[in-house]
């Protein structure tokens, strides 16, 4: 896990150099709705499972229109 993040970090550092920031940083935080989900369908998270659903989808609406600017 700390070498995954590592390279998660290298990589975003490099993705600074190509784009706004806006962009990128929106994109790398992206991947909170992937945990989401992740812990949703495979640890079998199902309390509050709308009220997760439901932020999942206002953050990736705000990812998408953050990064079509």
């Amino acid at each position: 896990m700390g070498a995954t993040n590592i390279i998660a970090l290298y990589l975003f550092a490099l993705a600074l150099k190509t784009g706004p920031v806006s962009t990128i940083n929106a994109l790398y935080q992206s991947s909170m709705i992937l945990s989401v989900l992740a812990g949703i369908f495979l640890l079998n998270e199902k309390e509050n499972i709308l009220r997760k659903l439901l932020g999942t989808g206002i953050t990736l609406i705000g990812v998408l229109l953050l990064s079509s600017f």
